[in-house]
């Protein structure tokens, strides 16, 4: 028999009115290849239509009104659809009641077992025929096909076999051998039994309890088909060591546990419940996630609402979170909860691909790495933007992690990053900043390519008890009310290499200057650059404090403070102890203050301007 044909997705639009009587009608340009070459039905709006033919756009030899339906007139624009309707189930139900009759055909019954003994077999077969026997309706000893060639013990392992397009039974078909179905069985412990060690994928294509604790073994790859789901009831542990296949939908439910996926590479917070619409809250679904042992949680909906922090970490999973594609949000509500906290030696996870944020400032933070026992160490943050948060990045134990192309907007402290050593940031951004654009108490790190721009009241880079930071090619644009007496690079007991630096365009309270050193600090500036920063002095050393600028150009900061060692290559060596300043070239310099002393090379002397005049320095 000939069946009505389908197709997935044809849809279209009318390209001209028709009316009840009309026989063809043309669809869409280029739309036609959606839709079967003929004898399928279509749906305009209330009606039915048979289609008999199809070449190219244009639908001829059109059987009106068809399925009970009535024709109608329908205008251009309207909406051309293949749908599945019940004539397509009934083909099918037609088609195995009348199977297994004298034709030679087989038939399954409903559970997809092949019916022993049909009315035509025979234990000497004829063309077509089959014969079996074993009580379960699988096929043990029987002839299949035109050559009669016998099947020993064909699909025992399952008990199930399959017909081909003219409704015969396929001859042990290499796609099915491994395949079961779940809904043949009371519960899913069962069917993960009845496989044993074979390989098989087991397809779940509805809801179905799982009352009993069970492992799914290596060798067997679940697949949960749209609608498949396992309810898993309290009490309920499953292990899962073997693989799933699964689109971004949920596939588990109910209050028991289900924890392993050391086979499987990713999964997604839908499996377990999370909608991603920023209505509903996914703080649950997202921590069973993360919790399961999954390597790796992947974000795929437009926003992810939160109520609490996300948790990597004991006692919780450790894995990494990634959105696919860019941009996916996760929006936490409650301004006093960090929106991704980890606790303690979380090791290799990476987080990319993301936008965190709270609606206002509070006291919760974007990213945080906090705990007591250990470090968290190699782990990678890459294209992320953070906002509205009291730190956008926190932490307060870590050690050879990476920061690449993260944003922080809007937020008390960009980076806020103390006790430990080996961070390297490249790519990093705050902007809006009221407090610190970088605040760092760490060792031997690297800040590449990092800025700070537009910040109130805020200073850009501060440096407390920090060894060996290298900053190479940075700057600072546009911030205003830098708070007196500190600095844009505001450096306390560190030592900091400053290697390419902008400053544009940036403004402070009084005292306030473009570097500050106090404390011990030791600051390195080469290929330096200040433009507009003309509220700024220049720099600001305290005694013990030491500043080597070897190049830099101060267009607009002009005053200079504090009681430490300054050595300026970029003049002549200029060398500040305590005020004193010593001009080591051969010529008065143009615009001398009280205490200036210069070599006059022609007279062989030291000379010091007393506020007036030039006079020899003596021995007297």
């Amino acid at each position: 028999m000939a069946f009505l044909q389908v197709a997935n997705r044809a849809v279209s639009k009318l390209t001209t009115d028709i009316s009840a009587t009309d026989t063809s009608l043309t669809i869409t340009t280029g739309d036609g290849d959606l839709f079967p070459a003929g004898n399928f039905v279509v749906t305009i709006d209330d009606e039915r239509i048979l289609v008999g033919s199809r070449s190219g756009d244009t639908f001829s030899s059109l059987a009106r009104g068809y399925d009970g339906t009535t024709a109608a007139s329908h205008t251009s624009g309207t909406r051309v659809e293949l749908r599945i309707i019940a004539r397509h189930i009934q083909e099918l139900q037609n088609f195995c009641n009348t199977a297994g009759q004298p034709n030679g055909l087989a038939t399954l019954d409903a559970n997809g077992k092949v019916v022993q003994n049909p009315a035509n077999a025979t234990s000497n077969p004829t063309a077509n025929a089959i014969v079996m026997s074993g009580s379960n309706g699988t096929i043990a000893d029987g002839w299949i096909s035109n050559s009669f060639e016998k099947v020993a013990n064909k699909g025992v392992a399952n008990g199930y076999a399959s017909l081909d397009a003219n409704g015969k039974v396929v001859q042990d078909p290499a796609s099915l051998t491994n395949i079961v179905f779940c809904n043949h069985y009371s519960d899913p412990a069962d069917a993960i039994a009845d496989i044993g060690t074979n390989n098989a994928t087991l397809i779940v294509s509805s809801p179905q309890t799982c009352n009993k604790n069970f492992t799914v073994p290596q060798n067997i790859k679940v697949k949960f088909e749209r609608g498949g789901q396992w309810i898993i009831n309290s009490g309920v542990t499953i292990t899962f060591n073997g693989q799933i296949e699964a689109g971004a939908w949920q596939i588990f439910a109910g209050s028991g546990t289900i924890t392993g996926f050391a086979n499987v590479e990713e999964g997604y917070p839908e499996w377990w419940g999370a909608v991603g619409d920023d209505t509903h809250d996914d703080t649950i679904p997202i921590q069973q996630a993360i919790d399961s042992g999954l390597g790796k949680v992947v974000f795929t909906k437009s926003v992810y609402k939160t109520t609490n922090s996300i948790n990597i970490g004991s006692p919780h999973g450790v894995c990494s979170l990634i959105g696919k594609p860019l941009q996916v949000k996760i929006h936490n509500t409650d301004n006093s909860k960090d929106i991704i906290a980890i606790g303690s030696s979380v090791m290799y996870i990476t987080i990319e691909n993301l936008v965190l944020y709270h609606d206002s400032v509070g006291t919760g933070n974007g990213i945080s790495i906090t705990g007591s026992n250990g470090n968290s160490f190699h782990n990678t943050f890459r294209h992320l933007y953070i906002q509205s948060c009291n730190n956008a990045f926190y932490s307060t134990n870590g050690f050879m992690n990476a920061l690449e192309n993260v944003q922080c907007n809007q937020s008390n402290v960009g980076f806020y990053i103390k006790g430990g050593t080996t961070w390297n940031l490249v790519d990093c951004y705050a902007a809006n900043i009221t407090s610190a654009g970088f605040n760092l108490q760490i060792g031997y790190s690297t800040l590449i390519n990092c800025a700070v721009d537009n910040g109130n009241g805020a200073n850009p880079y501060v440096f407390n008890t920090c060894q060996g930071i290298s900053m190479v090619g940075c700057g600072a644009e546009q911030n205003t009310g830098i708070p007196g007496y500190t600095g844009l690079i505001d450096c306390n007991n560190s030592q900091v290499s400053i290697f390419g630096f902008v400053s544009y365009n940036n403004s402070g309270g009084s005292g306030s200057a473009v570097i500050k050193g106090i404390n011990g600090s030791t600051i390195r500036i080469s290929a330096f650059y200040e433009l507009s920063c003309s509220t700024l002095n220049k720099y600001y050393i305290d005694s013990g404090a030491s500043l080597i600028i070897l190049d830099a150009s101060f267009s607009n900061a002009s005053g200079v403070e504090g009681s430490g060692k300054v050595i300026d290559m970029t003049t002549g060596n200029i060398i500040l102890y305590g005020g004193a300043t010593v001009y080591t070239p051969t010529s008065a310099p143009s615009s001398p203050s009280a205490g200036t002393v210069y070599y006059d090379s022609s007279a062989k002397k030291l000379k010091v301007y007393n506020g007036s005049s030039w006079e020899v320095i003596s021995s007297s």
